[in-house]
């Protein structure tokens, strides 16, 4: 339960693996997620990396919210993940 956020451009959800594969990656940090819930657990962001494609398990992830962009894709916001190979 690490409550990092992460937003990118949808790829795909799969249902069939239980995937959701996203393009151009940024990740918030816990923003203070963890202090509300008691946890000492801090994650800074790191918004000087952005990952090309990040695949996230859909039963780890926390929430999924679809952000409008003007002018860019339209994005997507996910809470709690941390996938593989960050």
């Amino acid at each position: 339960n690490s409550n990092i956020r992460y937003e990118g451009s949808l790829i795909s959800i799969d249902g069939t693996t239980q995937k959701l594969t996203v393009k151009s990656v940024k990740q918030f940090g816990t923003e203070g997620r963890n202090a509300k819930e008691g946890k000492q657990e801090y994650t800074p962001p790191n918004l000087d990396t952005i990952y090309p494609c990040v695949e996230f398990t859909l039963g780890l992830v926390k929430s999924i919210a679809m952000i409008e962009k003007p002018g860019q894709d339209d994005a997507v916001k996910i809470l709690d993940q941390v996938p593989a190979g960050l």
